[in-house]
């Protein structure tokens, strides 16, 4: 999840052209990924697919601000029907600098789609069932090297289904095999924020309409329930900090709302802050860039607790990684995961 609403949303208009050969009026379809794999179509022959009836697409690629690289749809924690955007050279453009691949050699891999079943098999893996089936839409996607390695969005507000995103050039090492370690890693930071981040959790509210007594997420206008990880979690661990944070962030972000892009001084300006701010509370962070925001933080702090052991020592980070033991469905989660961790042979 990014951190502002307004830096979440500098829109790039996305120009995607269907596939060449591909009949516009009938389309090849494929009901499954499986069925993909099964065809007996060779890999030069695989036609864009793009007739999703439950989602826009025509809208969602125009809010993109990175390259979309595959696109499924999810049917009851499996794969389903898929799209191949055609890897257009206006838009490659935009990440060219921070790739060190040809177009033509991203179009290729576009087509070794194992690579896609492979990462889904983790994401399906280390998500328990109950969170798994709010996943619609599953995204490869790249910004090219750092930015963004994943995030997920709801594909409606208030739906409680989400897309799930990940940076395919993120995911892999210098010789194009999965960065098992950050894959793992990545898949459980946004199995965070749909646990914290979920209806279940969190409503769309106003900020005059919000609960005076619990934590509010201007940059969603997100209210967090009384009794709702996120709020018990701000509540112990940021309400002292938080006016530090916040008079910096908001003072300076929210009049730049509706601005297209970010002025890069404040870019700077913003980097060198949360910087600064992580040094000076070094000690309550178990990253860096869990000093971002209070959803970074659970988000970053719950990817600890599922991947490393009960921290014994008495820093608030190690306060933040044992709250989650309070919650014996955290810790059911966590067992989930650690489980499939262990059948691979990777614990």
């Amino acid at each position: 999840m990014k951190i502002l609403a307004w830096i979440v949303t500098l829109f790039i208009l996305v120009s995607f052209f269907l596939a060449s050969g591909c009949d516009s009026d009938h389309p090849e379809e494929y009901d499954s990924y499986q069925d993909l794999l099964d065809s007996e179509q060779t890999e030069s022959d695989l036609e864009t697919v793009y007739d999703f009836s439950s989602f826009d697409f025509e809208n969602y690629y125009v809010q993109v601000d990175h390259l979309v690289i595959a696109y499924f749809e999810v049917q009851d924690g499996i794969l389903g029907r898929v799209i191949l955007p055609e890897i257009d050279s206006v838009r490659f453009a935009d990440f060219e600098d921070n790739l060190d691949y040809t177009i033509e050699e991203l179009a290729a891999a576009q087509e070794q789609l194992y690579i896609a079943d492979l990462i889904w098999e983790a994401v399906a893996g280390l998500i328990p069932d109950q969170y798994l089936l709010q996943i619609s839409f599953f995204e490869l996607f790249t910004d090219g090297y750092s930015a963004f390695l994943g995030s997920v969005e709801e594909v409606e507000s208030a739906s409680g289904f989400f897309i799930f995103s990940l940076d395919l050039v993120d995911m892999l090492d210098d010789s194009l095999n999965l960065n098992a370690e950050l894959l793992f890693e990545t898949i459980i930071h946004e199995l965070g924020h749909i646990i914290t981040l979920n209806t279940d959790q969190v409503a769309w509210v106003e900020k005059e309409d919000s609960n005076p007594v619990t934590y509010y997420l201007y940059e969603y206008d997100l209210d967090t329930a009384y009794d709702s990880y996120l709020n018990l979690f701000f509540q112990r661990f940021w309400r002292d900090i938080y006016p530090e944070w916040s008079d910096f962030y908001y003072r300076y972000g929210l009049q730049l709302e509706g601005e297209e892009d970010m002025p890069e001084e404040f870019e700077a300006l913003l980097k060198g802050y949360l910087e600064s701010f992580y040094e000076k509370y070094e000690n309550h962070f178990v990253t860096r860039y869990a000093a971002t925001s209070p959803t970074e933080d659970i988000a970053e702090t719950f990817m600890f607790f599922i991947m490393h052991d009960q921290p014994e020592g008495n820093l608030v980070r190690d306060h933040k990684v044992r709250f989650f033991y309070d919650f014996p469905e955290m810790v059911d989660v966590r067992n989930h995961a650690r489980d499939y961790l262990k059948s691979i042979g990777w614990l």
